[in-house]
């Protein structure tokens, strides 16, 4: 731990990464540092980099969905909010990278629960509508993504685009035995 605070720090110094200091110390590169490292990289060494980067923050989003449906969730937006570039950019590359798609649907149904507390509501539908979910196998995680595009859309009042998400739901949730999301999806509809 020590190393690693040494390091960015050290970093700082030299003006490659930058403090924020808004609630606890967060550092984050600097966009041109980020965009030179980026073009330095070989196609093949960017592929795990991209993975495993995609996969810490949906895998955060994913811890985040029970306290978003609890008392906590204003922590857990907070939490999602001070990472919301960093989410974004996952869900970005989870368009392009197979092995990422079972967190990034659950994160998909997580992140309904934030859209619907934070307003942000058509950023959500979005993203939902930028995914094809006919290109997934029934799963539970499709389930939540579905139900999650279902209730944002249902939020907006456009219920011509909600009640298909909600039918597709209801059905994924009938496939894989998720009484859950198979209610949910019931609801929405």
């Amino acid at each position: 731990r020590d190393d690693v605070l040494y390091a960015l720090f050290r970093l700082r110094d030299k003006s490659l990464v930058d403090v924020d200091r808004a609630s606890m110390p967060r550092f984050y590169m600097l966009q041109t540092i980020r965009d030179f490292s980026t073009a330095m990289l070989e196609p093949e060494e960017s592929v795990p980099i991209y993975r495993r980067f995609a996969m810490h923050y949906l895998g955060l989003v994913g811890r985040q969905d029970t306290l978003l449906r609890s008392a906590h969730q204003d922590d857990a937006i907070a939490r999602i909010y001070a990472d919301w570039t960093n989410v974004r950019g996952a869900l970005s590359h989870f368009m392009t990278d197979a092995e990422v798609a079972a967190p990034a649907l659950a994160a998909f149904g997580a992140l309904s629960n934030y859209w619907l507390r934070t307003g942000t509501l058509t950023e959500g539908a979005t993203f939902y509508e930028s995914v094809d979910f006919d290109r997934f196998a029934p799963s539970v995680e499709l389930a939540s993504a579905l139900c999650g595009a279902a209730f944002v859309e249902l939020n907006r009042q456009n219920y011509a685009r909600a009640q298909p998400y909600a039918a597709r739901a209801r059905d994924v949730a009938r496939i894989v035995d998720a009484p859950w999301f198979e209610i949910y999806a019931a609801i929405a509809e």
